[in-house]
């Protein structure tokens, strides 16, 4: 079945009408909801496996003009390269920042700068 241009009659304005205008009941306008703000004294997050190797990655790349998509691709493949034993360092030593994280946050939680953020 070919395209059939709508009438002039059956649309009074020349502006396009999209789903985000809220023009359309099918499609409301989502709210936006702001986030909290990061607490500036919480200690610093864990970093995941996949990080700690990116890290290693850029030290060995320090100094060399790499743009940041072509660092991006080789921290891909190497990562994809990666053999299970030097992987599984890599989520050790994750595990480990998430569990001395841990540690720290049960101490913050006690402080009188967490309540004040509360």
């Amino acid at each position: 079945m070919p395209y059939a241009r709508p009438s002039a009659e059956a649309s009074t304005s020349k502006a396009p009408q999209s789903p985000s205008t809220g023009t359309s009941p099918q499609f409301p306008k989502r709210t936006y909801r702001r986030h909290p703000k990061k607490d500036p004294n919480a200690p610093e997050k864990w970093r995941s496996a996949y990080q700690l190797f990116r890290d290693d990655v850029n030290r060995e790349l320090f100094g060399r003009d790499v743009p940041f998509a072509e660092m991006s691709k080789i921290h891909s493949k190497r990562w994809a390269g990666l053999d299970d034993d030097a992987r599984e360092l890599y989520f050790q030593r994750s595990k480990e920042d998430k569990d001395e994280y841990a540690k720290l946050m049960a101490v913050y939680e006690r402080t009188p700068e967490f309540k004040q953020y509360e």
